[in-house]
C-alpha cells in the first residue's frame, strides 16, 4: 500500500502463481512494515449526493483485520461526512442532511455515494501481493486480477513498469463500476457514473498508534438511515 483515496494509495504487487507471468519481478515484502497510516488529504468532489472541495484526514489498517475511517469538512461549516469500513459493514453519514448509511456486507450492499467511498477505500488500502488472481503482460506493464477485499467486487488493476500500479478498475453492485487513475505520486482522479473525485495527498504518516475504538462510528439518534439498519 502506498496512497490513499479519499484518499488514492499506491499498493505494491503480489507473487507469482500459476496464472502470473513469469516475468513479472516484485520486490519481496518488508520485514516489520507498518500496518497503519493517517493520511491528510484534499479532495474534489462531484456527486449528486455533495459537491465541491473538502478537506480530509483518514486514519487506516490494513493488516488481517483491514479498516479505514474518513472525515471531510468544507471550507467553513461543521463536518460533512463521517464514514467507517471494514470488509462486512461500512456504516456512515452526512451530519448536516442527518441521512446516513449502516449496511453490512455483501448483502445490504447498494449503489451510494458512502458505500462507494467505503468500498473504494477498503480495496485501496489493503495490499495487493496475497490478492492475486492472474497477471498478464501488457505493453510495458502488467494487467493483474485480484481476489476482492469486499465480497461480489471485481478489482482489476494495470502496473507500470516500475510495478506501481497507475490505473485500478471496480465493478460492484447492480452494474456499478467506476476507475481509479494516478496522476501524479500524490494525486489520483476518481471516476463513476455520476460522481468524479480528485484526491490530492497532503500529508501521510505511516506506523501510528491507533486507539481500539478508533474505527468504531455509530449512527447518532437523529439520523435517518437511507440504506441498510442500524446494527
Amino acid at each position: 500500500m502506498r496512497r490513499l483515496l479519499a484518499a488514492a494509495l499506491l499498493a505494491t504487487a503480489g507473487c507469482a502463481g500459476p496464472n502470473v507471468s513469469q516475468d513479472l519481478r516484485l520486490p519481496p515484502p518488508e520485514a516489520g512494515a507498518p500496518v497503519t497510516a493517517r493520511v491528510r488529504f484534499s479532495i474534489d468532489i462531484e456527486s449528486p449526493w455533495m459537491s465541491g472541495r473538502f478537506d480530509g484526514m483518514a486514519l487506516a489498517r490494513f493488516d488481517a483485520s483491514p479498516a479505514v475511517r474518513v472525515q471531510l469538512f468544507p471550507d467553513m461549516g461543521p463536518k460533512a461526512v463521517d464514514l467507517s469500513a471494514r470488509p462486512d459493514r461500512i456504516v456512515g453519514y452526512f451530519p448536516f442532511q442527518k441521512q446516513g448509511v449502516d449496511c453490512s456486507l455483501p448483502t445490504e450492499a447498494a449503489p451510494h455515494f458512502l458505500l462507494f467511498m467505503g468500498a473504494t477505500l477498503l480495496e485501496r488500502y489493503v495490499p495487493i501481493r496475497a490478492r492475486l488472481k492472474e497477471a498478464s503482460r501488457q505493453g510495458e506493464g502488467w494487467q493483474v486480477e485480484l481476489h476482492p477485499v469486499v465480497e461480489g467486487t471485481e478489482v482489476s488493476a494495470f502496473l507500470g513498469p516500475d510495478v506501481k500500479v497507475y490505473r485500478r478498475s471496480y465493478g460492484w453492485v447492480r452494474g456499478v463500476d467506476w476507475e481509479e487513475r494516478r496522476l501524479g505520486d500524490s494525486e489520483t482522479l476518481i471516476r463513476a457514473s455520476r460522481i468524479e473525485m480528485r484526491v490530492r495527498i497532503l500529508e501521510e504518516k505511516q506506523g501510528i498508534v491507533l486507539p481500539p475504538d478508533a474505527f468504531d462510528l455509530a449512527l447518532p439518534a437523529d439520523v435517518r438511515v437511507v440504506l441498510g439498519s442500524r446494527k
